[in-house]
């Protein structure tokens, strides 16, 4: 049964975003000194997409996270966004600022 081209597209495109994370992936794993989180971070990514071609061919409803334009992200927060405050990078020690987000 032939299936419709656009849903042939979807499924595409989703197959397509993975292969891009696992591509990622081998480029920072051949990297010197190999970044081994963030090889793991787009396998988990690829294997995330991979997952929702099959979801979507099989037609099983599942989320995706969508941020609307001309929406303000900070909605809802009372202006906690909107403060700099000082915090740590993961892992390193070394303290920054958040700066205002906008």
């Amino acid at each position: 049964m032939p299936h419709d081209p656009e849903f042939l597209a979807e499924t595409r495109s989703w197959l397509l975003k993975a292969e891009q994370n696992l591509r990622a992936g081998d480029v920072l794993l051949k990297a010197d000194p190999a970044l081994y989180g963030d090889v793991v971070f787009h396998c988990q990514q690829a294997v995330e997409k991979a997952w929702k071609a099959f979801l979507f061919w099989h037609d099983v409803p599942f989320r995706t996270v969508r941020l609307h334009a001309g929406r303000s992200t900070s909605a809802g927060f009372s202006g906690a966004l909107s403060r700099p405050r000082e915090t740590r990078l993961p892992g390193s020690g070394l303290r920054t600022t958040l700066s205002t987000v906008s």
